[in-house]
């Protein structure tokens, strides 16, 4: 996958702005960006204007969802919503995520249903259920032990399938974008005009 930097350092320092965030900050991400447009390491200001929480979420989603562009296969890419999900449904995606190590993954598949974590696992035939205490599966052997908290995270926890029901491993925390198992690392995706196998 490409990655192609973009007016970087004018829509950094106008949203920074915008968003009241120090100048010290700013200047520190800037000076850490480097010439290939590697972002995942520069957002560690350090002192007491370290970003922290919601503040570092915002930069880092704002800066790679619009400060480089991405192309898989020769097509611009999106990041991946629930709503493209939905969208998409029965259609052919290629998807792609960075992972750690240059353990990055790439997928085809035709796009099937969003389902929570918790009805997916209702659902997913496994050897070790049912079990010999009566739990037909592991949604049941979760409700059994799980505090109400706890399951609305499986419960709210979204979970991409392909069109045969397979998992993805493609989910979903806020209601909105698609990550791989990290939350902080999302997905993207092209649409493909024809029909191939799934990998």
């Amino acid at each position: 996958m490409k990655r192609i930097q973009s007016n970087i350092e004018e829509k950094i320092n106008a949203y920074l702005s915008d968003n009241k965030i120090t100048g010290m900050v700013c200047d520190h991400l800037l000076s850490n960006l480097n010439q290939d447009g590697d972002y995942w390491w520069y957002l560690e200001p350090d002192g007491e204007d370290e970003l922290t929480g919601e503040d570092k979420d915002n930069v880092e989603y704002y800066i790679r969802a619009n400060h480089c562009r991405f192309v898989i296969n020769g097509k611009e890419a999106s990041f991946l919503t629930v709503e493209d999900a939905e969208r998409l449904k029965g259609c052919r995606i290629t998807t792609y995520y960075e992972g750690y190590g240059g353990q990055d993954g790439m997928d085809s598949f035709v796009v099937g249903d969003v389902v929570s974590e918790l009805e997916y696992y209702r659902n997913l035939k496994e050897d070790c259920f049912p079990d010999d205490k009566g739990f037909k599966n592991r949604a049941e052997y979760w409700e059994s032990y799980m505090t109400v908290e706890q399951l609305r995270e499986h419960r709210d926890k979204l979970v991409l399938l392909r069109e045969d029901g397979s998992n993805t491993y493609i989910y979903c925390y806020n209601g909105e974008n698609f990550t791989c198992s990290d939350s902080d690392r999302y997905v993207l995706f092209v649409e493909e005009d024809e029909e191939g196998e799934d990998e």
